[in-house]
């Protein structure tokens, strides 16, 4: 059946109650609008072809889904969905069940029909797709999917595959059982996905060159956590109260957090930019690759529940030297590269009950050791430590430099190159007597 075939033409067809089967297509030509509710009974459409709104070019097809006990599948093998095939296609969802056994397709999907424009706007009901919602399928085409409320499970979520995508979620659920691929190909450059309220849920996620994930709200999980947030483009994170992405993480890209706190249930590797403006961010462990940097200032604090290892050479691009480096829970791991001034912090805190096993040289401004003096036992390693023996907050390290083991803490003046003379400690017990101040 066709609503709107003929140029020109304006059709509407209205489905209030019972069933239709068949093929269906909306504005083949011109402009056709399809309208199922459950007003009169339980209503059922099975289109068992593909269902196409707005085939060609000029023409528009528009699908309402209305009523609790009303429902739409698109059955059969290879049998799809395309809403703006070469023209527009419009799909809003308000409640009910909608289903299709192929490939949901915003945006187009036929290469000489390709510059379509697609849109779904979902506000309850639940959608099943038991194979791919795509976003922008054909080149130069463009597919929106909006998920304010229900559910939606597909097998593969594409955000922009050779068009571009662009997936706003606001809330209800969004459980993807692979990968979710944002600007799949090149063609998808300015594809993004935005989450603000509501679940999603997937296998993992991609977010490729000229992508863009945006986590204002709502919650995020790859792999039940164990799965992998792998950033080539751009992720922004924001938003009141915790954010917290349940994955591991690798950053070739560009990673920007603001006014907000965030937290890594998984490893996090960062080969690319990582900045803070002004936040705090909680992870699990942290490696910081040979090309990979980091930035924060004045109020920015990098927590780490675990380990964290700094291989960067981008000790020019690097800027956490008014930032916080903190250190939670009991046993640590730390290495750094670079010399003294490289790589520095605004402040270190050791937490109470944290000991801390370091390889190389560190500078801070603030050395703060939450158990006071005797914490220094805690220290094990090859290292340099550098404190800033000007600020206040170090008054209780009387501006001394002290061997730890294999390791030193030396002092200097924040506007003096330093010149290191080392107190040998003979024994911590001692020492903690004459000059113990527990720290706050």
């Amino acid at each position: 059946m066709g609503v709107g075939v003929a140029a020109g033409s304006h059709g509407t067809y209205n489905l209030s109650g019972g069933s239709l089967t068949g093929g269906l297509a909306l504005g083949y030509g011109g402009q056709g609008d399809f309208h199922q509710s459950s007003t009169d009974g339980a209503s059922t459409v099975v289109v068992n072809n593909n269902l196409h709104l707005g085939e060609l070019t000029g023409s528009s097809g528009s699908y309402t889904l209305d009523g609790g006990t009303s429902s739409l599948q698109v059955t059969g093998t290879n049998k799809n969905e395309i809403i703006g095939v070469g023209g527009a296609g419009t799909f809003t969802q308000n409640a009910g069940t909608h289903s299709v056994e192929g490939i949901l397709s915003l945006g187009g999907k036929n290469a000489t029909l390709g510059t379509g424009t697609g849109s779904l706007t979902q506000t309850a009901g639940s959608a099943n797709q038991a194979g791919s919602v795509s976003l922008g399928a054909s080149a130069g085409s463009k597919g929106t999917y909006q998920l304010d409320g229900g559910t939606l499970n597909a097998n593969n979520l594409t955000v922009g595959d050779a068009g571009t995508g662009d997936f706003k979620q606001t809330g209800g659920s969004n459980a993807v059982t692979n990968t979710v691929e944002i600007a799949k190909n090149a063609g998808a450059a300015g594809s993004a996905y935005s989450l603000s309220g509501g679940s999603l849920a997937a296998a993992g996620m991609n977010v490729n060159a000229g992508g863009t994930l945006d986590y204002s709200g709502g919650s995020l999980s790859l792999g039940s956590g164990g799965g992998t947030l792998s950033n080539a483009g751009q992720v922004n994170v924001s938003g009141a109260g915790i954010r917290t992405v349940d994955a591991g993480v690798v950053n070739d890209g560009n990673f920007k957090v603001t006014d907000t706190t965030v937290s890594y249930t998984g490893s996090f590797t960062n080969n690319g930019g990582y900045h803070s403006d002004p936040s705090t961010n909680i992870f699990t462990n942290l490696t910081v690759g040979v090309n990979g940097y980091l930035t924060g200032g004045l109020g920015d604090v990098f927590q780490m529940q675990g380990d964290y290892f700094n291989q960067s050479t981008q000790y020019t691009l690097w800027d956490t030297s008014k930032a916080s480096l903190e250190f939670t829970g009991a046993a640590h791991q730390m290495e750094t590269t670079g010399v003294f001034g490289n790589f520095s912090w605004g402040s270190f805190i050791l937490d109470h009950g944290a000991g801390l096993n370091l390889k190389g040289t560190m500078t801070v401004g603030l050395f703060n050791l939450m158990d006071g003096l005797d914490q220094l036992n805690s220290f094990s390693g090859t290292f340099d430590i550098w404190y800033d023996k000007t600020l206040a907050g170090n008054a209780y390290l009387n501006g001394q430099n002290f061997n730890v083991g294999d390791g030193r803490i030396l002092a200097y003046a924040s506007s003096s190159v330093p010149e290191p003379a080392t107190l040998t400690l003979f024994g911590f017990g001692l020492f903690g007597l004459l000059f113990r101040r527990r720290r706050a």
